[in-house]
């Protein structure tokens, strides 16, 4: 418990709060190990948790559309490129989350109002541990503790 909390306070968005406040998150931060490859969140999942690397890595990868040409074809003895085209997704990576690293699934203008993921988040090292919370869990120690609701907007 003592190792959690030092930990906590090294992170730059609880460093200040209080010890009554860091306590109150522990209780409620659950712990989970992920195997390398193993995906957090993907583009599109919708998720209602906050995210902390407390071991390992977590890669950040975004979408990229390539298009690709069709051959050229033959209509009626003229050589044209085909007006269609193929759309390949792949992602690349962007960022490695490390230790007191923080993520969550946000997309304020997703479809329907929904918080939906617009990146996906995978492990990128041999073993990952991520400590858990639920926004939820987040927001009620928040009402009580309105310097946790301003740091974490």
């Amino acid at each position: 418990m003592e190792m959690r909390k030092k930990f906590l306070r090294s992170l730059p968005y609880l460093k200040d709060m209080s010890t009554q406040i860091i306590m109150q998150i522990i209780f409620k931060l659950r712990e989970h190990t992920y195997e390398k490859d193993t995906y957090i969140l993907r583009r599109g999942d919708m998720s209602e948790k906050v995210y902390i690397v407390w071991m390992g890595e977590v890669a950040v990868e975004v979408q990229k559309k390539s298009q690709e040409n069709l051959p050229r074809i033959n209509i009626g003895g003229n050589q044209r490129r085909s007006s269609f085209q193929r759309t390949h997704e792949t992602y690349l990576n962007f960022d490695v989350l490390k230790r007191g690293s923080c993520f969550s699934a946000y997309a304020p203008f997703a479809n329907d109002g929904e918080l939906a993921q617009l990146v996906n988040f995978r492990v990128s090292s041999p073993k990952c541990v991520l400590l858990e919370v639920s926004n939820k869990q987040l927001m009620k120690i928040g009402k009580s503790h309105l310097d946790l609701t301003f740091r974490l907007k």
